[in-house]
């Protein structure tokens, strides 16, 4: 008790500064009573689980028993949940944690990321970089195709059609000026440098267009006693030139001559349109020219097909225009006989759709879909139709219902091909043009009945007219390091399995269960460009996963009929692989806890298939260890200082067999709250005109002044001072209640004793709990100073 100028001395406690005395038992005993009241936050509705359902005395389990709910969930919300942080543990089974599938990586090539593959005659080609390898096992392959330095392979098809066998059909691209696709028979590898046809008109003209002389049908009908006429065609300074049209973008004109042809000497020139003026092709080439003359004998005139030729329309024709000109003026007698356009038959992609073979051309300028039913070497091919204009190029072809969809830049096209290519149904959806992307669509995929797109913007799922975003960037509370943008997707009977590529190049294999729209990683696949996964059954007997990684494949054996790997003893596991749960705060996040003990239950939990769990008690600190579970319903106790406001979670699975990988079906959290508490004060003030104090002296006050003073510090709205015996200053609410007197002295007035109530007024962080003491026998106990047992 203070002594000395040391408040509340010379009184027994003091309120809002008026010293009071206290009432004395028959014993002796001051009348002055301290107990703790816990205190909790009220909860937010009646369904809601919370410390207010039980003693916080009490030990209670937290049990986590169902992670199929994915990863990306930072905190246990209200009410649980079935997610968890993240990690590279399996979660995709209810109630089952097991190791992932087994990832096995085979080196192929150094040229290039694997941008589609095959399959002929029961063997597998990959395309990656310029090269095309082949194999029969998925394990060991071998360099079949190498292409020209510049080239890359694109895409592959395989197509039958009205040929006598199938064919697979390779388009490539790169930097050379001219890039025929190819096709392949199992054996033999064909470039197709184009066809001639004929064009969609010949037009001379002597005025500067002013008008036209349609030769089309003298130089396009097989019949050498008919031709066009260019006697004394005059150069381009005197308003005179050949127009060429074709269907479709060219890169060579065939022109057979009469006897009649050319003998003055002349050089031609070729522009083409490019949507604003006539401009010079690149590369020319005059095969008709002989001794500086041109038109002088039968030959081909080529050059690089241009990137961005545009049609128009001309003497109410439109076509793709080729400007022949001569700087000097022809012979008066100069005829053609026959001529024809030859289109590279240049490819972007191409995709069976039904009984016909859709390919999309022309990186720029309008990229054209067009259709062929034929097959072979030989095949023909419709005119097709442009999709969209030529501000971005065609990224990916896919189909849907019978629907073509050509993947651009700036979005999605939609075009169900006819016999004559048909025509663009629908911009089916428009990127905003801040997200156009190169790889916007590829790695697309078709899987119960939606296209999957990867664009710029994330996943998305889409189907008759309903886009939807369904990738792992739509979780909102993924904090963990697996994140980024889809690059490519693929799908078996169960699940849709994606790359996901993060900011710094690392890949993680993720599968997505669209029943629970849960995402789940299973593997860490490096920093490489992956843009092509596919589900295949060879070589069997299991199908498999392929995964593209860089100039690698990795692949992953699937379950036979089941979703569950564990039901197919055919698929193997990872050695170890570790899951991250919720941070777990029990809906109280300032509310600290006292984690006694966790228990693990599952099956194949041995000393060569266990799991090791670590925990922390402050986001970002280092995970210490808990223990190692090898057996079903283990538990292993936390030390005594795990005491915190929130816990993290952390499991690791290994297995010495891929055989085989524990499984856990439960995890069970033992804890107890740490409350917050509030001490309420009882004490009774004995009340009387000047009442003894302990200094020996009288209270020069009487018993109304200090009943007065009790009555108006009850009465306030706002805590006072209240100084308790021992010194201490609380915050406090103040009750009184009434009066009760007594005659204490004989020949004295009477006295008064009035119970007083103290609430504190703000609630005292909390300590330690009754079941944690609980833990320590009673001698142990003894040895401890009071302060230190209300740490434990």
């Amino acid at each position: 008790m203070p002594r000395g100028n040391r408040p509340p001395y010379p009184y027994d406690c003091m309120v809002d500064g008026v010293g009071l005395m206290l009432s004395t038992g028959a014993d002796g005993t001051v009348a002055w009573r301290e107990r703790k009241l816990d205190f909790f936050a009220p909860r937010v509705s009646q369904t809601d689980q919370s410390y207010a359902q039980f003693p916080p005395e009490d030990e209670t389990t937290w049990a986590v028993d169902d992670l199929s709910g994915g990863y990306g969930q930072r905190a246990v919300p209200r009410g649980g949940s079935t997610g968890y942080a993240h990690g590279l543990a399996d979660t995709r089974i209810p109630y089952q944690v097991t190791l992932p599938p087994e990832v096995v990586t085979t080196p192929i090539t150094a040229s290039g990321a694997i941008t589609d593959h095959f399959e002929l005659d029961d063997v597998m080609y990959v395309l990656t970089g310029s090269a095309i390898y082949r194999s029969r096992n998925g394990r060991t392959w071998t360099l079949t195709k190498a292409f020209e330095p510049g080239v890359t392979a694109r895409s592959a098809a395989v197509f039958k059609g009205r040929a006598e066998r199938p064919m697979a059909f390779v388009a490539v691209g790169g930097s050379v000026a001219d890039e025929p696709f190819w096709t392949f028979d199992g054996t033999t590898w064909t470039q197709h440098a184009g066809q001639f046809a004929n064009p969609t008109a010949v037009l001379r003209t002597g005025d500067s267009g002013q008008t036209y002389a349609d030769l089309t049908h003298a130089v396009s009908d097989a019949d050498a006693g008919t031709y066009g006429h260019l006697d004394s065609l005059g150069a381009v300074s005197d308003g005179a030139w050949l127009l060429v049209g074709g269907k479709a973008p060219f890169a060579a004109v065939a022109i057979e001559m009469n006897a009649a042809a050319n003998g003055n000497a002349a050089e031609l020139a070729a522009e083409y349109w490019n949507g604003l003026a006539w401009t010079t092709v690149d590369e020319l080439s005059d095969g008709t020219a002989q001794g500086g003359k041109t038109l002088a004998r039968d030959g081909d005139v080529r050059f690089e097909e241009p990137a961005n030729w545009r049609e128009t329309t001309i003497n109410g024709l439109e076509a793709f225009w080729l400007r022949l000109t001569v700087g000097s003026a022809l012979d008066s007698s100069t005829r053609i006989n026959e001529l024809a356009v030859r289109e590279v038959r240049k490819a972007d992609a191409f995709l069976v759709i039904g009984s016909q073979l859709a390919r999309v051309s022309g990186e720029t300028g309008a990229p054209r879909l067009s259709t062929s039913m034929d097959g072979g070497v030989a095949s023909t091919w419709s005119s097709g139709a442009p999709v969209g204009d030529g501000a971005s190029a065609a990224n990916a072809l896919v189909s849907l219902d019978g629907t073509a969809y050509v993947v651009k830049e700036d979005g999605l096209y939609a075009q169900r091909p006819g016999a004559d290519g048909g025509a663009v149904a629908e911009h089916a959806w428009s990127q905003r043009a801040r997200d156009s992307s190169p790889y916007s669509g590829r790695g697309s995929a078709v899987w119960r009945g939606y296209l999957w797109l990867p664009m710029s913007q994330g996943l998305y799922r889409f189907r008759s007219g309903d886009l939807k975003p369904v990738g792992p960037e739509r979780l909102r509370e993924n904090d963990s390091p697996i994140r980024g943008r889809i690059t490519a997707c693929a799908g078996d009977a169960h699940f849709l399995y994606a790359a996901l590529r993060d900011e710094t190049g690392q890949t993680t294999l993720l599968a997505f269960n669209p029943d629970q729209r849960s995402w789940h990683p299973l593997a860490r696949l490096g920093q490489v460009d992956c843009r092509h996964l596919w589900v295949s059954d060879r070589p069997g007997p299991n199908p498999r996963l392929y995964v593209g990684v860089g100039g690698s494949l990795a692949t992953m054996v699937l379950p036979r009929g089941s979703a569950n790997p564990l039901h197919d003893p055919n698929c193997r596991f990872a050695a170890s692989a570790e899951v991250y749960l919720s941070r777990f705060d029990a809906a109280f996040a300032a509310q600290p806890k006292a984690f006694l003990a966790l228990t693990l239950s599952g099956d194949r939990l041995t000393a060569s298939t266990w799991v090791d769990v670590a925990y922390r008690l402050a986001a970002g600190a280092r995970f210490e260890p808990l223990g190692r579970f090898a057996a079903s319903g283990q538990r292993i106790e936390f030390g005594s200082k795990a005491a915190a406001t929130a816990i993290d979670l952390r499991l690791t699975l290994h297995s010495d067999d891929p055989t085989t990988t524990p499984v856990v079906h439960a995890a069970s959290l033992a804890y107890a709250i740490r409350a917050d508490f509030k001490r309420v004060f009882q004490f009774v003030v004995r009340i009387a005109d000047q009442a003894p104090l302990r200094d020996g002296r009288r209270d020069r006050r009487s018993g109304r002044v200090i009943k007065q003073a009790i009555a108006a510090a009850a009465a306030t709205r706002e805590p006072v001072v209240l100084v308790s015996p021992d010194g201490e200053h609380i915050e406090a609410l103040v009750r009184g209640a009434e009066a009760q007197g007594r005659r204490s002295e004989a020949g004295r007035d009477l006295e008064w004793l009035m119970p007083v109530t103290a609430t504190e007024y703000r609630p005292t962080a909390g300590t330690g709990t009754h079941n944690r003491l609980a833990a320590y026998a009673h001698q142990a106990q003894a040895a401890y100073l009071h302060t230190q047992l209300a740490r434990l």
